[in-house]
Formats: C-alpha cells, sequence, structure tokens
C-alpha cells in the first residue's frame, strides 16, 4: 500500500492513547512513563480522532490506514464509534484484571512506560560491495570502506574476491544496514592486531549475530586460503540459542561452499553438545538422562528447521550418519563425536560447560580433544551477560586457558551482547589480561553514522512495559492462570474471525513446578467456565473479552456453551504450552516450531528462561515476566517480542510483582524505567556486572585446568573420558603429573 505506514500510525495512535490514559507522566528523550487512571477517567478516541491522526503522517491516507490495521486485528472497536490499539487494550484489561466482576482487580497502581526508537528496517539493509545505486551518496562510502576493510583483511586477491562473491550471493538484492557494514568492517580493518579481543554490543534485533558470523566466515575462508589451519568456536548459554543460530550458520555455510567449490575450498561446521551422536553397539545412539536413544534414519536433526520451515534430517547413508537438508546431503557436517575427531570442523558451536569438558579431554580418538584447541584462531562468546558472579570468574577463567592452548599468534575473542553495561570495565574483568581490547558499539556507530554523514535507520520499534504491582492479599499464580486464559482466548476469537495476525504471548516463569501448576490452573479455570462473564459485558468495561471476535453470534454461541450446556471451551487449553528443561526433546521441537509460525494456534507459552535469549520468534507480541529481577534480564526477555514487521515492531511486556522484599528495591528505584530501557545502557555504578575472577578458589581452579590440559597436549592420559582413574595409585601417580607440570 504506496505512502502509507502501517507500523509508524499505530506507534503514534498508541503514543496518543497513552496520554488519554494515564497520570503524572514524566517525559524524556525517547520515552515516557506514568500510572494508569482509573477505568472511569480513561478517554477513548473516535474513528474521526484516530483517522485525522494518521493523514497527518501519510498525506490523507488515514482512512486506508485505519481500516487496514483495522481489518488486521491492531484496532478494536470498544462500541459506537469507540477504538482502541490492540496493545493498549491488552495494557489496561491486563491492568485491571479480575477473577469475579464484583471483586477488587489484582494491582495497586499499575505504572506503564512507553518506549520509541529507530531500528533498522528491510530498506536499510542494502549495503553490499560491488556497484549499486544508492538513496544517498554516504551509503556509498559505507560501502567502500565495507569493500576495502574486505581487502585489506584478506591480502589476497582470491581470497577477498570469494568472500565478496559469497556476500553478493547470500544478500542478493539486500545487504547489511549501516551499522552492521560498519561494524563488520571494522572488525577486518582491526585484525592486524596480536591477540585482539572485541566487545560488541547492540540492542536486542539489532544484527549483531550476522556480524560475527560473517566475520567468522571470513576468517576460516582466510584460514583456507593461508593454509594455517584454524577454527573458530562459538559458544552459546542456551540450548534453544545455539541450535537457531547453528541453522542460520549451516545455511550460510552451504551458500558459501557452492561459491567456494571452484577455489577448492570447503568449510566444515559441527555442533557438539550432550545430544551429539556417538557410535554404541547397535548403532549411532544419544544420550539423553543417562538412557540411549538410538538415532533413526528421517529423524529430527536436532529439532533444527531452515527457510520456510523445512527440516534438517538425519540420514543414515552408507552406514555413516549424516545431515539432509531440501533434498540434499549436507557432507560438511560433521555429524558425531567421531567425525569431529577425524576430520576437526572449522567451525564448532557448542556451550560453555561441554567447552571445558572437551579442552580436559586428552588424547581420545573419539571425540574432539585438547589438540583442537591449540588451532583455535577465534572464540566467540554470545550473550555474554550471562556469565556473572561466581560462573563469570569460572568461564573468564576458562577463555585464560584457551587463550593460553591457542598457537595461532592473531588469536581473537569476540564478547557478544545486548545488555552490557560498563562493557569497557567488564571486558578488564571478564578477558584475558594480555589481549588488547576493541569495542564496538551500536550506539557509538550509529551517531557517528548519523552526525559525520547524514545516515539514519527508517524502522522504528515500540515497547509498552507495565511494572504491575500485586496486591498482597493475592497470588501471582492466580493471575498468571487467568491473564494466560485471556491471552488465549484473544488469539482463538482472532482465529474464528480469520484475522492475519495471530498474536503470541511468552509468559517467563523460573520455578518448573509453578509452570505446571499454572497450566494446571488454565485448564481448571476452563473447566469451570472461563471465560464466561468476560463474554457479555459491554467492550467499554475493561472486564470484557467479547469485543475481540466481530462475529457477536459466535461470542453469543460459546457463552451458551459455558453457560447452559456446561461444555468447557477446551479451545483455549490447547492454545497453551509449556517450555522447559524436562519437556521431552520432541515436545521442545514442537514448541520452537509454532513460535516461529506466524500463523500457528499457539497462543501462550509457559517457560523458563529458555527462550531468553536471541531467538527470533515472529508472532510473538505479548510478554509476562513473573517476578521483578535483574533489569538486564528483563529487558532480553521483553526484547523477545515485536521483532517482526508481522507484529508491526509493537510489544507490551508486564512486570508482575510478587510481593517479595527484594524487589522494593527495583520497584521503587527513581532510576528503574532508566533501566528497564529496551536499548540504552544507563552505566550506573549498581548496574555494573561482577565478575568474580579474583576468587582464591577460581584462581586455583584455572591453574589446576591449565595444568591438567597441558598434561592432555603432552598426550598424558587426563581421565576425562573414557577410561576412569581405577585405584588409589592411579589417583596419586595423576596427582604428581599435575604437580610436575606446574613446577
Amino acid at each position: 500500500m504506496m505512502g502509507i505506514d502501517l507500523t509508524r500510525c499505530y506507534h503514534e495512535l498508541i503514543s496518543r492513547e497513552f496520554k488519554l490514559a494515564t497520570s503524572n507522566i514524566v517525559e524524556k528523550e525517547g520515552y515516557m512513563h506514568g500510572t494508569i487512571l482509573s477505568p472511569n477517567k480513561i478517554n477513548v478516541l473516535s474513528k474521526n480522532d484516530i483517522v485525522k491522526l494518521f493523514d497527518k503522517l501519510n498525506g490523507g491516507y488515514g482512512e486506508k490506514c485505519f481500516n487496514e490495521l483495522s481489518n488486521m486485528g491492531f484496532i478494536v472497536k470498544l462500541g459506537d464509534n469507540k477504538f482502541r490499539s490492540l496493545h493498549m487494550d491488552v495494557a489496561l484489561r491486563s491492568a485491571f484484571l479480575r477473577t469475579a466482576y464484583d471483586y477488587v482487580p489484582y494491582l495497586v497502581s499499575p505504572r506503564i512506560g512507553l518506549y520509541r526508537f529507530s531500528v533498522p528496517s528491510k530498506s536499510d539493509r542494502i549495503i553490499i560491495v560491488g556497484k549499486r545505486k544508492y538513496p544517498h551518496e554516504n551509503f556509498e562510502i559505507i560501502a567502500n570502506f565495507l569493500n576495502n576493510s574486505i581487502d585489506a583483511f584478506f591480502g589476497n586477491e582470491n581470497g577477498a574476491k570469494l568472500y565478496k562473491e559469497f556476500l553478493m550471493e547470500h544478500f542478493k538484492n539486500g545487504g547489511l544496514d549501516a551499522f552492521q557494514a560498519w561494524a563488520l568492517a571494522t572488525l577486518l580493518r582491526d585484525n592486524n592486531k596480536i591477540r585482539q579481543s572485541h566487545i560488541l554490543t547492540a540492542p536486542t534485533g539489532a544484527g549483531k549475530t550476522e556480524i560475527f558470523v560473517l566475520y567468522t566466515i571470513a576468517k576460516m575462508v582466510r584460514s583456507k586460503f593461508n593454509n594455517t589451519n584454524e577454527n573458530a568456536v562459538l559458544v552459546y548459554p542456551r540450548k534453544a540459542l545455539a541450535i537457531d543460530q547453528t541453522s542460520r550458520l549451516i545455511l550460510l555455510i552451504r551458500e558459501l561452499n557452492k561459491v567456494a567449490e571452484k577455489h577448492n575450498i570447503t568449510l566444515t561446521v559441527g555442533i557438539r553438545d550432550g545430544e551429539t551422536p556417538k557410535w554404541k553397539k547397535g548403532g549411532y545412539v544419544i544420550s539423553k538422562n543417562n538412557k540411549d536413544h538410538i538415532v533413526e534414519d528421517g529423524e529430527s536433526f536436532k529439532g533444527m528447521v531452515g527457510l520456510n520451515e523445512k527440516p534438517f534430517l538425519y540420514r543414515i547413508k552408507d552406514s555413516k550418519l549424516k545431515v539432509e537438508y531440501d533434498g540434499d546431503i549436507l557432507e560438511f557436517i560433521r555429524v558425531t563425536r567421531k567425525d569431529m575427531y577425524t576430520s576437526p570442523p572449522d567451525i564448532l558451536v557448542t556451550n560453555m560447560w561441554t567447552l571445558e569438558r572437551r579442552l580436559l579431554d586428552d588424547i581420545n580418538k573419539k571425540d574432539i580433544n585438547v589438540g583442537y584447541f591449540s588451532n583455535t584462531g577465534l572464540l566467540v562468546v554470545d550473550e555474554t551477560h550471562e556469565y556473572t558472579g561466581l560462573s563469570g570468574g569460572m568461564v573468564s577463567s576458562l577463555l585464560n586457558v584457551v587463550f593460553k592452548v591457542s598457537e595461532i599468534s592473531d588469536f581473537e575473542i569476540i564478547l557478544a551482547s545486548a545488555t552490557l553495561p560498563h562493557s569497557e570495565k567488564f571486558g578488564e574483568k571478564f578477558l584475558p589480561k594480555k589481549s588488547s581490547v576493541n569495542r564496538i558499539d551500536f550506539f557509538e556507530i550509529t551517531n557517528k553514522l548519523k552526525n559525520d554523514l547524514g545516515v539514519e535507520f527508517t524502522g522504528e520499534r515500540l515497547v509498552l512495559m507495565g511494572i504491575y504491582d500485586l496486591m498482597p492479599k493475592y497470588s501471582w499464580s492466580s493471575y498468571v492462570q487467568l491473564w494466560s486464559t485471556y491471552m488465549a482466548f484473544l488469539q482463538f476469537a482472532y482465529t474464528h474471525d480469520k484475522k492475519p495476525y495471530k498474536p503470541k504471548t511468552l509468559v517467563f516463569i523460573e520455578n518448573i513446578k509453578e509452570i505446571r501448576r499454572a497450566r494446571r490452573g488454565v485448564e481448571e479455570g476452563v473447566s469451570l467456565g472461563e471465560p464466561k462473564d468476560h463474554l457479555i459485558k459491554p467492550p467499554t468495561d475493561l472486564y470484557s473479552y467479547a469485543h475481540y471476535s466481530d462475529d457477536h453470534k459466535f461470542i453469543n454461541h460459546i457463552y451458551n456453551k459455558i453457560v447452559n450446556r456446561k461444555e468447557p471451551l477446551v479451545e483455549i487449553n490447547r492454545r497453551v504450552y509449556e517450555m522447559h528443561s524436562l519437556l521431552p526433546p520432541k515436545d521442545r521441537k514442537e514448541v520452537i516450531e509454532k513460535l516461529k509460525k506466524e500463523d500457528s494456534d499457539m497462543a501462550v507459552v509457559l517457560t523458563t528462561s529458555s527462550l531468553e535469549l536471541g531467538v527470533d520468534y515472529g508472532g510473538v507480541s505479548f510478554i509476562l515476566n513473573v517476578g521483578f529481577e535483574n533489569p538486564l534480564s528483563l529487558r532480553q526477555r521483553i526484547g523477545r517480542g515485536g521483532r517482526s514487521a508481522k507484529s508491526l515492531h509493537t510489544v507490551l511486556g508486564i512486570i508482575l510483582t510478587k510481593k517479595v522484599p527484594t524487589e522494593s528495591f527495583l520497584l521503587h528505584d527513581p532510576l528503574v524505567w532508566d533501566k528497564l530501557h529496551p536499548v540504552r545502557s544507563i552505566d550506573s555504578e549498581e548496574m555494573e556486572l561482577i565478575v568474580s575472577r579474583n576468587n582464591p578458589q577460581i584462581i586455583i581452579r584455572e591453574r589446576l585446568t591449565y595444568n591438567i590440559v597441558k598434561l592432555g597436549l603432552k598426550g598424558e592420559p587426563t581421565y576425562s573420558s573414557g577410561r576412569p582413574i581405577r585405584t588409589k595409585e592411579e589417583l596419586i601417580e595423576f596427582l604428581k603429573k599435575i604437580k610436575e607440570v606446574d613446577a
């Protein structure tokens, strides 16, 4: 629809409504916050009001914009010529949620903030090497910087040519945005320093993953041309994130290898975690919960899916375990543990604890061992802010061991994070002391591009964030159950009306037992008739859910079915899912797949932190976090929503208090809205992340680890895998060797 920017129209509508629904408003640069008014004081806009607002943005297209947003379900009708945006409507109804019409709401003085900020849009991602016409001549300056950095990085015409061909093939008519291009060029340009470390900080959705993955590929391609036999290790803190990112990496490597075929170059990749197959009598097995699962031909490869939800599958070919995707056997994937020993992957994806175990392994000929890390030239740690306190100290010491083990002269570490306050101070504590540090920060680069070149992003994201304080007499679990039922009904109504948008919701709960209790609570509520009288109150009443469907006969039918025929609305139950570590792999795979499908019937996922990091779930627009905890974690979780054009880059994130004393410090912090800002870091002293690097036990642990690693490098047994220590004498002998190597 030419001339209409639906996203900006929608964001402007919510911004206008915010001022109609709140009091005590405080406005700052890029955001505002206030307290939600009582229901009888909240004003509602008419169609004419909204059309006039849209006309100012779209030069006379206000009516079309209004109709389009209404048809999609982003504008809901509350009655005769009364309308409200979906996100503000959910925010207000959530603020006055209650179990029965005459009861007191769960919350007291709910507060809400609104953040609007620029983000890269599809139209911004156009920068690429090679000839291209740009809307602004300064885009060409950035493209030239990238092009020259590639040339300088490779120092080899064929290597640079191959890499540029790969980029052009991968992006085709698209490309990188200005930040990505500048950041990648900076990494390539700064590579000539010995023992370099980089801290890459960029907000959720800014494309930092693509930056370090493209750099990793460049480094491995250069290694092939220079015959240096390097490898790269990518470390992720969550299995769901590792699987999601590896699927993208594999498809990139597939493209690269097609381009590199004429140069007789092939990049290989492996993912080493607890579910990497190994050979055992009878077939290839995956160890799960101390049980061996035999891999079958055609079985899903780690639940991984690619473009258009095409699955990656295990295939048994000539008695070898392979991976198939879209009809192709991907020979460049090192599938089993022994494959990774006999033909070490150029790029290894793993987690921090598997990395430590593999680093400690000696001459094991059935798996990656310490020798692999002698050739590591790049170590990437994604979502670095996850490693704090004692675990941060242990991870920091582990990086130091890899730093010492690597024999590659230009060994590098990249720390990547969306939320890393005091990043330089963090780097000083976290990184090996002998490495120089290069900081690549989103805001520094984008401000430079704006001020020096006049290049800005055309996209925008809006985050509504509620701090909803629970009344002491109520249970947060009851609120979660009722709210989940509400959100599941919302999607059910939209599905019935065949609206193109099916909103999805994530509910973060730390405890698996509580997740299961909440799920049962939803089912019990439905069995007792929910959403019953919510369907007969007028839509102007914030107790009502009836207005989410335009089909009044449908709403009446549901109500009569529930009340008169006593038939529960089971459609609610089947739209609510769980996600946690105790779920079988098959069920976890189903959750991930349905979350990624924007038109699936999944409405609500009750989840632990499993879904907190890095993965894009296009249809998620609503987030509820139980508990007021670390603001960095809250920002990450709310950042899971509003990431796609389908959701108009809009998310409502609600932080529900649990009424525990420790929450009071954050709840009444005058800087709370700054600390919760989705993209800006507030470098206040209390936000500085702790890394227990100088803890005496951490220091002893690193020394012991490094000594065992040195034994492994000498070919001495370390007993990390394979045969264990059998006798007291063998243990004493092993301890003597550790002591000797320390001398």
